[in-house]
Order: C-alpha cells, then structure tokens, then sequence
C-alpha cells in the first residue's frame, strides 16, 4: 500500500487502495445500478477450473451480483498481477483446457463470451496505488494509445482508469494530463466500449484543497466521454464516510464537500456515481469500511431519500468470491413489485427501526437486505404454513439420514507415480490417521500415474502405498482405502483414453492391484478432452472380475459442471441414476463420484452452490461425496470446534444430510508437498475427528 499525502492536508492520509484503483462496472448506456469489483491476486493456480473461479468466472465462480470485473493493473512497465494472466491466459490454463483453446486470443473470446452472457463486463483497470504516470513525465496521448491498443488487442469490454497520481493533482498538472487520457482512450477505442474512472472522492471537493479543480475540472471536460466513476469512499484519514449522513449528506473531516449529495451539487450526475468501499476492514488502509449490512441500509436510504441507485463498487473479489457482501447490495438497490398482501416487518439491525422498515421493506417479496429486516405476510397465516414447512422439512431429513452409511475422510498425497514419492524419511503413518476414530473412515492414497497400468507389469503401485496401507490394516478399524490413479500432475498422462483397447486393458490391470491390495480404485483424471469413449471401456474391464458391491470404483468430478465439458456426460453414462453405494446396478457403472475441492472456495457457504449446481445437472446425490480444504489458510484441520472452520464442518454436514449424499472429502493431507495443509497438523488433526463425529462416520 502506499500512502500519499495531500500538501494542503498536512499529515491527512490520501490514499488508494492496495495496488489498486476503484473502477465501477460500465454498461453501454449506463445502466443503473452497476456492481463492480476488482481481482488482482490469484486464490489458487491450478487446476484450470481454479483459474477462471479466481477470476468470477461464470460457471466456475459462485453465481454474483458483479456486473462488471476489473482485472488490475495495466501499468506502463506492462501487465501486472491478474491482467498478465489473461494477457497470457493459455500459459496459465494450458492446452489441456476446458474451453478447447489453443490460443490465449481463443481462450479470451471464449471467456469474454461467457461473461458476457451472464450479464458482466470484463475490463481492465489501468495504474493503480503503484505506478503515477503525471509525475514520472509520461505523455498522455502515447501512454493512453498504448492502454487503448492494450484493451482491443485482448478482448476486453472497456478500462477502468484507476489514476492516483496525488501528487499531480496537487501540483496542478494531474487536470489536463486526465482530460487528454480521456480523449484519447475515447476516440481509440470503439464506440460501444465502456471508459469508467476511479478517483478518490475528495478530488470532487470544490473547498480549494487542488488550485485547478482536480475532477470537476476533468468531469467538466470530458465527464461526458466516461461512462461513470468507481469512487473510492475509503482511505481518506477522518473524512470517514462511514455513516449514511457523512457518505451520502455531508462529508465529515478534512476532506469537506466530498458526499454524494456535494458531488452532485458540484455538477456531477448522481447516476455517474459508483460508491466503492472494501470488502474486509483488511482490504482498507485506514478508514472508510462499513459492514455489508450498514452500507446495504445507507444505500436503501439513499434511494428512497436521494433517488440515488448508481451502484457499488468493492475492493476486492477475492474477498467476496462468494458474493454475499454485494449480494446485500445489489438487494438493497433491487426493484421489487408492490404486494397486495400486508406485510409485517420488524427490524434485526440497529441502523433501523420497525416503522423504517414498514415504510421501506413493504414489498413482496421484501426489498430489504434479511440483516435489516424480517418481513412476513399476516402471522396467523405465516404460523400456519411455518409449521406446515417444519413437517415436511423434519419428514424429509428423516428420509435421507435413517439408516444411511456415510464416509468422512482425506486424500494422502504421497506419490506421484513410482517416480516420485513424498514422504518424510523412515516417517510412519500417524497414529491419528490409521485409526477411524480420529480421520474417518475413508482414505485415499494419491496418486498413481496412469500410464503405470499399461507400462509396467505391477501396475505402478508406489511403493509408499503398500508401507501405509500395512499400518493402516494393523490397526484394525474398518475403513474404505483407494488407489487413487491420475491428479493434477498427470493430467497429460491419460494417452489410453483415446484407445478403447489400451482402456480396456488398463483397466483390467486396476482391477488386478483392487484384488491385490484389497483397495477401492479412484479415476482422478483432470483433463479437457473428452474421456467418455475410454472411461466406458475401462470401467467395462474392470467390473469384468471385480463386480460391483465387492470392489469399489469411483471417479472425481469438477467442483461444478462447468469445470469441465466431460463431466455430465460421464455422470449421465456410468453413474446409475438410483441407489446409494453399496447397491448393485446392471451393467458396467461407477460406485459413486467425489465432487472435488474448489480453491477459491474456503468455505462451505461458497462452495455449496456450485454443489447445486451439480444436484440441478442429475447428479445423484446419494452417490456423491463433497469435498472440503483439510490445512492452510481456509482449512479444518487443527478445529477443535466452536470456530470457524468448525461452522463450515456443520454446514457441509447439514447439506450432505439434506440432500442424502455420501459424505465429506478432503484434500489433502501432504505434508511439505501442498498448500492445502499445515505442519501444525501433521501428528495431530482433531479436525478430522469433528468431522466424522458430525457426520456419524467415525
């Protein structure tokens, strides 16, 4: 973060936010409200499906509000941070990708599509909190000619000119800089492309703290060229805006006429006005944060009181992957139809009272954030059909938990074929993980490498997995243990697929090492071509002499349908329809698939509607097993309860109960081999045992 210090404020902070700038969602013809937010770091790197959820991806990402993504930061020194990733998107997201590109221009389109469809904008915003172009002598018309080439040479909507050159203003030379920049940006690009700046709010003041007008000169200019302003309502010392009154009314502090109702006085469109705020008390420097539930309310009262409903803008995404701070938002700012009904709505905030909400909220369905009030149709009635709901709610978790079997357990990542395997020296398993009291009763050991089966005459089982799987055995307690062959090492290694006798064969040679070894085998392929033909053969080699209901096969699915184009076809062919494990099927089928962990995903509260989604595509719940972060920053590992790792464990357990599923994976335990583990846990993970007992797989 770097800090800027205004000449005329003293020591008064005048700052942007972390490397970046506020740029808001540009639609054509400025369509209100618009909810923008900006990506400029990565949650995760691999697998591709990882990629594009860090980068909102629909389908990829959890379903949001954001009408308009900014990737940050273009600089004059080239793209930076997630604007180099879509710059060189094929490097990151390889050949062997869901969309079938084989070029990053390819890639683009695809991804620029998407987005679109889904109603955003993908743009990119250009310098940031770290590069002041004014000040180092740059010249406007070259520097805003290589931004405007920059924005069609890979396929974005538009830019967001994130320019907080403080000093520039200052000195009076930021005003011209901007306006030529505009100009320039404008006549280069298209004519439907979107122009959106970020400035901060206190250069909209007229109380003489910049001697040439900063951005009410610009605005005066050119503020018909941009098509709004993403402003950054943080970061300014005690000009806080962190009330409705010191926002919207009156600015407080130093920075004085800097509100929403000053700017427009000042001759700025409301409709031009973006209100940007961080996500996390983290996400801002110093001052200017305010919970999702109190700027939902300031934004509700705005519009009722101001007719203001431009739209928010927050930094930053990967602190609202999940989209429920916007979601408040974008709820506040909504248009709902007038009931007949009579509503009663009673307040659950102390930003409010019940006759506010009666006034406000009284709308069917109720047009008011749930963090604000609660609005219920007539009670006599609304008593009736609660406890009518409470029945059938009661009725149908009694369905899917009586006499259910479930499994709880982890991946150990210790191998990647032969080749390589990780393990300390002379380590032994844990005493925590060979028993199922303590990690459930479901263990993986990953990973073989597929082309192993066909090579070598052992089927390439690592030597590693015969060391653990004896510990595990001697210690006596009944668990389900695979063979898992492929991960995300191998994912270029699946050569057999494309063979249907080679398939075949490898998979009469997995049914050899499950008679063996008395282990269950997992299919982890994590490839972009279509492995249907393949899977189908080997599957049918398999069940040949290891039958269903006697040795467990099973493959791992994406988080969500569209981590891969394969992943419905397959479910649809080889994963029956009915039944739990356990249940014999006719013909040649899996016993149940392991919706696999999404990175970007933390939480259950996250990752849960991307497991809607697979329930919507058919999936058969009763045959899925949902995955969850075991270490690192998002894991459960070391969770004794009462946390919130613990709140995710009982979220997930609840969901699975729900819906009657199989269980709850995680990934992973790797000690020195992966992010999603912690050391803290190697000799003791009493997260596991939470889980299992939760979920009654112990």
């Amino acid at each position: 973060m770097k800090l800027a210090l205004n000449a005329l404020a003293a020591c008064m902070a005048l700052s942007g936010r972390d490397a970046l700038a506020g740029d808001a969602p540009l639609t054509a013809g400025n369509v209100s409200p618009n909810f923008v937010t900006y990506s400029d770091s990565m949650t995760s790197w691999w697998p591709p499906s990882s990629i594009a959820a860090g980068m909102a991806l629909p389908g990829y990402a959890s379903s949001t509000d954001y009408n308009v993504i900014n990737l940050a930061f273009w600089t004059r020194d080239g793209p930076a941070d997630v604007a180099l990733v879509w710059s060189d998107l094929l490097t990151y997201v390889s050949d062997d990708n869901p969309w079938n590109c084989s070029t990053t221009q390819e890639c683009q389109l695809a991804w620029k599509q998407t987005y679109n469809d889904a109603g955003i904008k993908i743009m990119v915003s250009a310098f940031g909190a770290t590069d002041f172009p004014t000040s180092a002598g740059a010249d406007a018309t070259e520097t805003c000619s290589d931004i405007a080439d920059f924005v069609v040479e890979n396929n974005f909507d538009g830019v967001d000119l994130d320019w907080e050159d403080n000093s520039a203003m200052d000195a009076g030379t930021g005003e011209a800089w901007l306006i030529e920049c505009v100009q320039t940006i404008r006549a280069a690009l298209p004519s439907d492309a979107l122009l959106t700046m970020a400035p901060q709010a206190p250069y909209f003041t007229d109380n003489g703290n910049y001697k040439n007008g900063a951005m009410l000169t610009v605005h005066e200019a050119v503020g018909d060229l941009i098509n709004w302003y993403n402003i950054q309502f943080y970061n300014q010392g005690d000009s806080s805006y962190d009330t409705y009154d010191t926002l919207f009314v009156e600015s407080n502090g130093f920075f004085t006429g800097s509100s929403v109702s000053e700017m427009v006085a000042n001759g700025v469109e409301k409709d031009k006005i973006v209100v940007g705020k961080p996500v996390t008390q983290g996400d801002a420097a110093n001052t200017g944060w305010m919970s999702s539930a109190d700027l939902s309310a300031a934004f509700l009262q705005a519009k009722s009181e101001l007719g203001w409903s431009a739209g928010g803008m927050t930094w930053q995404y990967p602190h609202d992957s999940s989209g429920e701070f916007v979601a408040e938002l974008a709820h506040a700012l909504g248009v709902a139809a007038a009931s007949s009904a009579a509503l009663s709505c009673t307040a659950v905030s102390d930003s409010v009272d019940d006759d506010w909400c009666n006034a406000n909220c009284n709308h069917d369905p109720p047009n008011c954030p749930s963090s604000l009030c609660v609005c219920d149709e007539d009670a006599d009635d609304d008593d009736d059909s609660a406890s009518t709901d409470d029945v059938a709610d009661d009725t149908a978790a009694d369905d899917n938990t009586a006499d259910r079997d479930t499994v709880s357990g982890m991946w150990f990542y210790v191998a990647d074929g032969q080749d390589e395997e990780h393990s300390y020296a002379n380590r032994t398993l844990p005493a925590w993980m060979a028993s199922a009291q303590t990690a459930g009763n479901f263990l993986s050991l990953a990973f073989m490498k597929p082309s192993d089966l066909i090579d070598l005459d052992d089927g390439g089982v690592p030597q590693v997995f015969e060391s653990y799987l004896s510990a595990i055995e001697q210690a006596g307690d009944e668990r389900q243990v695979f063979f898992s062959i492929g991960g995300y090492a191998y994912m270029g290694d699946w050569g057999w697929l494309s063979s249907t006798s080679q398939a075949a064969a490898a998979g009469a040679k997995a049914c050899e090492i499950a008679q063996k070894y008395g282990v269950g085998i997992e299919i982890d392929y994590e490839g972009g071509s279509d492995p249907l033909a393949g899977l189908e053969s080997f599957v049918g080699a398999f069940r040949t002499s290891c039958p269903m209901g006697k040795y467990a096969l099973t493959i791992d699915l994406f988080g969500s349908p569209g981590g891969a184009s394969w992943g419905k076809d397959v479910m649809s062919a080889l994963l029956p329809e009915s039944g739990s494990p356990g249940e014999v099927v006719d013909g040649s089928m899996l016993d149940w698939a392991n919706v696999m962990v999404i990175d970007a995903c933390g939480t259950t509260a996250c990752a849960s509607p991307y497991w809607d989604q697979w329930a919507s595509a058919g999936l058969n719940m009763k045959r899925a097993t949902f995955g969850l972060v075991a270490g690192g920053a998002n894991g459960f590992c070391s969770s004794t309860g009462g946390d919130a790792a613990a709140q995710s464990i009982d979220d997930a357990v609840a969901y699975v109960n729900k819906h009657g599923a199989y269980g709850i994976l995680s990934w992973a335990v790797c000690p020195d081999q992966c992010a999603d583990w912690q050391s803290s846990c190697d000799d003791d993970a009493p997260g596991f045992a939470y889980l299992c007992n939760a979920l009654g797989s112990c």
